[in-house]
């Protein structure tokens, strides 16, 4: 938090939205979205989103889009007052998947991404699971060990994540 940022480093004074921005109906930015509603991500507000100019060797600036914060996850969407984090018993219950009509998924989310989980083209969630897919047990177990996690948490959360998976398989079909 207090570390001197690099130098090759330019922070901008930019935050961008989940419905507005250059990557607006791609596989990616649908990809990100998806792992939002996976980790149950409730607080991926616009104001967490930030672009930075990454200092190309050339001198030039790139800039680089982010989502800062991913502390409010792995608990309950919803509102002010009823959302929660780090919490296995309500991650768990937390519904995931609306449904799938036609060639469009719907996921279960309430939080403050916009529309970005409305309708995300099936070909996109066959993309993201190609990728979510090939974690491994043993990657997210450590993953969740490397946080601090007790072994309950360990495994509790590694099995909700990969039920999560899936069910997306099962709706990339």
């Amino acid at each position: 938090m207090f570390e001197k940022r690099p130098e090759d480093i330019a922070r901008r004074a930019i935050n961008w939205t989940w419905d507005s921005n250059p990557f607006v109906g791609t596989k990616e930015l649908s990809g990100l979205a998806m792992l939002n509603c996976l980790l149950s991500n409730w607080d991926a507000k616009s104001t967490n989103n930030n672009v930075l100019g990454m200092y190309a060797p050339d001198g030039s600036v790139k800039d680089w889009y982010l989502v800062a914060d991913w502390g409010g996850t792995l608990g309950k969407t919803g509102g002010f007052t009823s959302h929660s984090k780090w919490d296995l018993a309500d991650y768990s219950k937390q519904a995931f998947l609306d449904g799938v009509s036609g060639n469009k998924v719907r996921f279960h989310y309430s939080g403050k991404m916009g529309s970005s989980l409305k309708d995300i083209p099936k070909d996109h969630l066959q993309w993201f699971v190609g990728i979510i897919g090939q974690l491994t047990d043993s990657q997210i177990r450590d993953a969740f060990k490397a946080a601090g996690a007790t072994q309950a948490e360990t495994d509790g959360f590694s099995n909700q994540i990969r039920k999560r998976i899936n069910e997306m398989k099962a709706a990339a079909r």
